[in-house]
């Protein structure tokens, strides 16, 4: 398994960008509830609230950005990184004949 490291505002750059279209001024910010066991992403368009969604609902949308398919996501801490964002990357399978 391989994963896909963000640090919290990395993260927030990727999903502004997803969530972004031409007109908008959308701003993405990420925030972690272990009471809820839930992480969110707030979307903001001029600094106005519009949205708060799971993160697992954006998957599909970060699969696309990162250009890889993952299988969950965890919030670890990593050294001289800090704290961030992992998504588990599964190794690819040989097929055999």
């Amino acid at each position: 398994m391989k994963l896909a490291f963000y640090k919290k505002n990395e993260l927030e750059q990727i999903l502004t960008k997803i969530f972004q279209n031409e007109a908008s001024n959308i701003n993405c910010q990420v925030s972690c509830s272990e009471e809820l066991d839930m992480d969110t992403i707030e979307v903001y368009e001029n600094d106005s609230l519009l949205k708060v969604i799971d993160i697992e609902e954006a998957y599909d949308q970060i699969e696309k950005h990162i250009g890889e398919k993952f299988t969950h996501h965890d919030v670890i801490e990593v050294g001289d990184f800090g704290e961030g964002f992992a998504f588990f990357i599964p190794k690819k399978t040989s097929k055999a004949a």
